[in-house]
């Protein structure tokens, strides 16, 4: 009899333990991976792709990409005069020279490393650097170049980076550096054109854009779609530090948006200087926070699964 009940727990456990395996195991990275034949970042929460090895962002939760991938594409930088001294550009303004930050002509030098980052945190950080033609308007034609730097920051853990939390694993903190702008008018201002967009089951379109402020001088451009499980993220703080040749500075930062059905774009406004001007814009992703019910969903084929093992189980066990 008391080998026939040890027969029945250990067959019994056996199933338990086969049903916990059907569960879901989290597959993915206990820190930021690259991988550079792809440009593709991937973590625990988030995937960031270069799309073309370029500063075309998209990004996705694990596992969630055929449902919905946010796209943030950082396009083209102009120099305008603020016709209205309203400090965004509008379409009033005068253009007076564009760098397009996309064109096939750009070539993109990519490095990364891995490194001990703050708050004994590990660090993916990749760096994209190209001189970018600059060609006037008026007359039209090159003017020079403009050397821009996009370094991109993933954490493994929460940090603390100039009082903001970059969140670990779901946030790529990006630092834009626009070095040596040759200027046409020393009255001018520049203004840095991106674009929101998505893939959504597979179709593009264009997100529900949404405003939030997530602190003193951080704004937020939340993204999302009907059909998707989580939604996208951009924020950037409304200051931008400048350093020039009689010193270091920082300066308010104005946006401009125009964001329809049919497409979004907003443009970051920089003062003009004489130098190298460095701003700190993030993207992540934020899942809903859900209840029982939506974990339950979420778990429901785990869940279906596991009460058939071990009722079978038990069915088998009586036969014994």
């Amino acid at each position: 009899m008391k080998c026939f009940v040890m027969k029945k727990a250990s067959i019994l456990a056996f199933f338990v333990i086969t049903s916990f395996i059907l569960l879901p195991i989290n597959s993915t990275y206990s820190q930021p991976m690259w991988h550079s034949n792809t440009a593709t970042i991937e973590t625990s929460e988030m995937v960031i792709r270069f799309f073309n090895k370029q500063p075309h962002y998209m990004f996705w939760i694990p596992g969630e990409n055929n449902t919905a991938v946010y796209i943030v594409k950082f396009l083209e930088i102009i120099e305008f005069l603020d016709k209205n001294a309203d400090g965004v550009y509008s379409s009033g303004d005068t253009i007076l020279a564009r760098a397009q930050l996309l064109e096939a002509s750009v070539n993109w030098n990519i490095t990364a490393e891995t490194l001990s980052g703050p708050q004994d945190s590990v660090e993916v950080r990749i760096t994209m650097q190209a001189q970018v033609p600059v060609l006037g308007m008026m007359p039209s034609g090159s003017i020079g170049h403009v050397n821009v730097i996009f370094v991109n920051h993933i954490y493994d853990k929460d940090v603390d980076v100039n009082g903001y939390v970059v969140e670990g694993n779901k946030e790529l903190k990006i630092d834009v550096i626009i070095e040596n702008w040759p200027w046409v008018n020393e009255n001018s201002l520049l203004a840095l054109g991106i674009i929101f967009a998505g893939h959504f089951r597979g179709e593009h379109g264009v997100p529900h854009m949404e405003h939030h402020r997530v602190r003193e001088n951080v704004r937020e451009v939340r993204m999302r779609c009907e059909e998707g499980a989580f939604e996208g993220a951009f924020r950037y703080r409304e200051e931008v530090q400048i350093r020039e040749e009689s010193g270091n500075r920082t300066e308010k930062v104005k946006a401009s948006e125009d964001f329809s059905a049919h497409s979004a774009i907003m443009y970051l406004v920089y003062p003009h200087f004489e130098g190298v001007l460095t701003h700190d814009p993030s993207i992540l992703v934020i899942k809903p926070t859900g209840d029982v019910l939506s974990l339950i969903q979420s778990y429901l084929v785990y869940i279906v699964i596991a009460t058939v093992v071990i009722i079978g189980a038990v069915i088998l066990i009586k036969r014994k």
